[in-house]
């Protein structure tokens, strides 16, 4: 299933790009799972919506450039606890299913599909079509880095146009932003994932086939309970630090 807007009548920064935002569906035991054993399941649901509707929020309103979201899991789920429920505003977000064995497949699939536009063939208007022409370039993110603002990600729109890729650097050794002004499948071949050596191994493929890039300040993910520190300077998750706080320190 797949949810279209018609993006002709909105005003974007960067138009002639894609953000393509990789998502899990909000279900209960598969969410932010290397949370977990130390805080359970429900506080992991729980970080992740909010995490979500954080960065769809921040990425969204300052209208930087079209959204496509990409889900892992069940699309329907999505739609009613994250859409729905809190973000109404975005009820006509794009939504795709991620397909692939790994993520560097899933990865490689969504960004190919996007600048050949085959997913919108005979499932919308004409309009929408016309849309998402002449795309010019894709980001990918991922959301678990609420500090991937929105003037990072203006930042590395601008340096698009400069350089074949920009890539934002996880600090734990992966990377939280790719873009890309054309799809290379290679790039993400024989890549370590969840390793510590994923942006090496990017950033050694990109050399080898010679395309220029760009790289940004890193930021951190949240993936582990040491991570949750990280998310003091972010209000919206004043009640769930308080949380985890009071459920990690019934471990001491």
């Amino acid at each position: 299933m797949a949810v279209f807007i018609d993006s002709s009548n909105k005003h974007y920064a960067y138009p002639q790009y894609r953000l393509l935002v990789f998502a899990k569906s909000p279900i209960l035991g598969a969410a932010k799972t290397r949370m977990q054993p130390l805080l359970p399941k429900e506080f992991s649901l729980a970080l992740h919506c909010q995490l979500l509707k954080t960065v769809l929020t921040q990425w969204s309103e300052p209208a930087i450039c079209p959204i496509d979201c990409w889900i892992d899991g069940d699309e329907a789920t999505f739609i009613e606890k994250i859409i729905k429920v809190d973000m109404p505003n975005l009820k006509t977000l794009p939504l795709f299913q991620q397909r692939g064995c790994d993520l560097g497949e899933r990865l490689s699939c969504a960004i190919a599909t996007t600048f050949a536009d085959n997913s919108h063939s005979n499932t919308t208007a004409n309009k929408a079509v016309q849309a998402h022409k002449n795309i010019q370039g894709v980001f990918v993110v991922g959301t678990d880095c609420p500090s991937l603002s929105a003037e990072y990600l203006k930042i590395a729109c601008s340096m698009l146009a400069h350089y074949d890729a920009v890539i934002g650097p996880a600090e734990d050794g992966g990377y939280v932003l790719l873009g890309l002004k054309a799809p290379n499948a290679e790039l993400f071949k024989g890549i370590e994932w969840g390793g510590s050596s994923v942006l090496e191994q990017t950033l050694s493929k990109l050399r080898d086939f010679n395309l220029s890039y760009f790289e940004l300040p890193a930021l951190a993910d949240i993936d582990h309970p040491e991570d949750l520190v990280k998310l003091q300077k972010h209000h919206a998750f004043n009640d769930l630090l308080a949380q985890a706080a009071e459920l990690i320190g019934r471990h001491r």
